[in-house]
């Protein structure tokens, strides 16, 4: 396992940039490695930092992050939607779309979330030098011609946010 650079809770109100995060040698047939041009802090890291990774313990130490754009410098050979070079946003969470959970409606029900990858466990988040991705196909888009950096940004987490409010109040309230 190679290592790199990447900011991680390393306490309670506490981070650092460490030079051990993990980055798989062999990427999957469906993944990509994403170089990352920007990041946006959330929320939920800050509340992460400030308690010390308390509700989730097992992320002391892994990098944070999950809302990023950035440029891919590797896709895997089962890719055909990008190629390296392409600026892309991240999504902050990564459903299985391939699972029949997600064909059935339910995709929040089977993630391949940003801190533990299916085939890449220690993955870790997006705060890193270079970004680790599974199914590329599924969970990237391109940053159209005349989108910023910082306009893209604010799609893979606070513009899913903002919708997902939208919808649950459109549908009858936020208690669904």
């Amino acid at each position: 396992m190679q290592s790199m650079k990447g900011a991680v809770i390393a306490g309670k109100n506490k981070t650092e940039i460490r030079d051990n995060c993990p980055l798989p040698e062999k990427i999957a047939p469906t993944g990509a490695l994403i170089r990352p041009e920007i990041w946006s802090p959330c929320t939920s890291d800050a509340h992460l930092c400030a308690t010390g990774c308390e509700s989730l313990p097992y992320l002391v130490g892994k990098a944070v992050g999950h809302e990023m754009c950035g440029v891919i410098t590797k896709v895997g050979s089962d890719v055909h939607d990008f190629q390296a070079g392409d600026r892309v946003i991240v999504c902050s969470v990564m459903p299985i779309w391939r699972s029949l959970e997600a064909q059935d409606g339910h995709a929040k029900n089977r993630q391949d979330n940003m801190y533990c990858g299916i085939d890449f466990p220690d993955r870790g988040g997006s705060f890193v030098e270079e970004y680790y991705i599974r199914d590329a196909d599924m969970n990237l888009a391109h940053i159209p011609e005349g989108v910023t950096l910082e306009q893209a940004v604010m799609v893979p987490d606070m513009m899913c946010t903002a919708f997902e409010g939208v919808r649950r109040h459109g549908s009858g309230g936020l208690s669904q």
